[in-house]
């Protein structure tokens, strides 16, 4: 039978607030999925009710074909991952693996063969007699790891576990808790407020707000086909122009510019949303450089800040009112530098916009 993770309409409130509302989503076995959302969403309160630390107060949540909210979370043979590390500081690295194969009755010549394996797994072996505090954050979380893989849980939970990690430290654990995933074929839930995170680890990604969830789907999808404006806003980083429907069918007024927009306009209301990447932005030599290009949408205005961000150089336009991010690679700004002051021409493509119904919100 299969071991997916089901969640059916599950909802949890305290008191009057409602912190997940009818949250359903059916996680396949070996899948690697994000719960990703600002503070305060119900990402955690959502993965506790998984794991059995708190009880929905609506909803089934089913694994291996039968109800488990009643499960107390020793009984659900679910590894989890903590912020905190949460390690023994009173026991060795391989007391602290080896804890929860004694705390099942495991035979003890099958102990240490476990232990050693896990922490070859995490290249950590030859820090086996070593206590917590002698280990850096990063050895830390990937002992903590390592003891939440030792029982061979079915699904491993995983809350927030790198944010208190610096940024360097976080990349590289990225790749390595991936590895083990892909390694081991282990079903992995993993709850984390850093978009980057959830682009470069899940298979699928489940973006929350308010308790409620905004939109499944991949990297990708999320990234290129955001449903809602929320979403195009807090997954990657988004230009937002406030339009007024024209009466000319793929236009919308700007100000007192029309701009050619690709996408369907929504069915209803007068107002509505644009979004656009800064890298979809294009920056012109001249407002006359259009090459084919649709001449409505070619905006100018005046740079305030340029501000490298690694590989990419990131311009800050004013235009009217509006301040336009633009994001070029390195080889695209030496071929055209800007400075603050310099007045720039951008190419909005009709393409690159994405629609939303209403104003921003």
């Amino acid at each position: 039978m299969s071991k997916d993770l089901i969640l059916d309409r599950v909802s949890k409130h305290f008191g009057s607030l409602w912190a997940v509302h009818e949250v359903s989503l059916e996680v396949r076995e070996g899948e690697f999925v994000c719960f990703l959302g600002p503070s305060g969403c119900g990402k955690t309160t959502l993965l506790r009710m998984v794991a059995g630390f708190e009880t929905p107060s609506a909803g089934r949540i089913l694994h291996d074909g039968r109800v488990i909210n009643d499960l107390i979370p020793q009984k659900r043979n679910f590894g989890f991952v903590f912020q905190s590390y949460a390690l023994f500081p009173n026991m060795t690295v391989f007391d602290n693996v080896a804890f929860g194969l004694r705390a099942r009755r495991i035979a003890r010549a099958r102990i240490a063969p476990r232990v050693d394996e896990l922490l070859d797994l995490v290249g950590l072996r030859h820090y086996r007699e070593r206590y917590p505090a002698q280990l850096s954050g990063g050895e830390q979380q990937r002992i903590a790891l390592a003891r939440a893989l030792a029982t061979n849980p079915s699904v491993l939970l995983l809350d927030e576990p790198l944010s208190a990690l610096d940024a360097k430290i976080r990349v590289y654990l990225r790749s390595e808790i991936k590895r083990l995933q892909r390694e081991l074929g282990i079903t992995m839930i993993y709850v984390t407020h850093d978009q980057e995170e959830a682009l470069s680890l899940a298979d699928r990604i489940v973006v929350m707000e308010r308790g409620r969830v905004q939109q499944m789907g991949s990297a990708a999808e999320i990234y290129r086909r955001p449903r809602s404006s929320f979403v195009a806003d807090f997954v990657g980083t988004s230009n937002f122009l406030d339009c007024r429907r024209d009466r000319a069918e793929g236009l919308v007024a700007f100000g007192d510019r029309l701009l050619r927009v690709a996408q369907p306009l929504p069915a209803d209301g007068e107002q509505v949303s644009l979004a656009i990447r800064p890298e979809a932005v294009e920056l012109l030599e001249t407002p006359s450089e259009l090459g084919g290009r649709e001449p409505r949408n070619v905006l100018e205005g005046e740079v305030e800040t340029v501000t490298l961000l690694g590989a990419v150089v990131r311009l800050a336009v004013l235009v009217g009112r509006e301040l336009m991010l633009v994001d070029l690679t390195q080889r695209e700004f030496d071929r055209r530098p800007a400075r603050p002051g310099d007045r720039v021409a951008l190419y909005l493509p009709p393409e690159g916009f994405m629609v939303y119904p209403g104003g921003r919100g």
